[in-house]
């Protein structure tokens, strides 16, 4: 078996970029770097939440809101932040998600 990728088109009020991430069907979240979140301009929420990640690391993130676009389907999303190092630049699910 091998893994699924998309380009995900990611717009703040700064600007917009393409990100290629990995398909999780079970994502919540989509995991961004601390700096494309700064480079896009993406609207903090008062929120964060306790992520756990596609390679089984837990983390807590706050919440941004972004539009995305894949594949010509658009619609707003919560993005959460994480340092570099953590950002997998794919999916995320709340760690109480009862996986």
């Amino acid at each position: 078996m091998g893994f699924t990728y998309v380009n995900v088109t990611v717009r703040g009020m700064k600007a917009s970029r393409d990100v290629r991430m990995l398909v999780d069907t079970g994502s919540t979240y989509i995991v961004l770097d601390t700096e494309t979140i700064k480079e896009l301009g993406l609207l903090e929420t008062p929120y964060a939440v306790d992520l756990l990640l596609a390679d089984g690391r837990k983390i807590r993130a706050k919440l941004f809101l972004a539009e995305v676009e894949v594949k010509g389907s658009r619609g707003t999303s919560l993005r959460s932040r994480a340092k570099r190092a953590d950002a997998p630049a794919g999916g995320a699910r709340p760690r109480n998600a009862g996986l």
